[in-house]
């Protein structure tokens, strides 16, 4: 391994001993100021993402134990009563096949269900779209309106992307 490397994972092992060490101040009821100040951070907004970086890992760490023990659980009920279903008893085949499918609920294996969306009386819904003239809005206007758009997209779904990627492209028609 180079130095360089070496220098890379020791910053990495004390980027996240300071974000746990954050977690801690901030347990204790510390200020994000404060832990700013006590551990060097530029500047609060830094120790305050230590912070919820150290616990978005602590709760995936405590999700991802709970899973591999409730997978644990689901396999001793599996084993309990598999020799049974494989003799044909239909409350034992039952019983494994409810096991299964909590195993892949639990691990993500089916596909999602397909929902549609319709009126009050089971007709489809009516989706009407309208065009705003932008060319009437002046520079600063479309300024805070791109602004806006910009934290839409940023939290939107793939289809909600792709409308910003074409409203971007037209924009300039003006």
């Amino acid at each position: 391994m180079n130095p360089r490397g070496r220098k890379t994972n020791q910053r990495r092992i004390t980027a996240v001993e300071k974000a746990g060490e954050s977690l801690r101040l901030r347990a204790e009821g510390y200020t994000y100021r404060a832990i700013a100040h006590q551990l060097g951070y530029k500047d609060p907004s830094g120790a305050q993402r230590a912070v919820e970086r150290a616990l978005q890992a602590t709760m995936q760490e405590a999700s991802d134990h709970l899973r591999v023990l409730e997978l644990e659980r689901l396999d001793n009920l599996h084993n309990a009563i598999w020799g049974r279903a494989m003799n044909g008893e239909g409350p034992a085949i039952d019983r494994v096949l409810r096991v299964m499918e909590r195993r892949s609920k639990l691990l993500g294996l089916d596909a999602p269900a397909r929902q549609e969306i319709t009126g009050k009386d089971g007709s489809p819904v009516q989706v009407q779209a309208t065009i705003m003239d932008l060319t009437r809005l002046s520079d600063d206007e479309l300024t805070i309106l791109e602004e806006i758009l910009e934290r839409a997209e940023s939290s939107g779904s793939a289809s909600e992307k792709r409308f910003f990627v074409n409203w971007r492209g037209n924009r300039g028609h003006r």
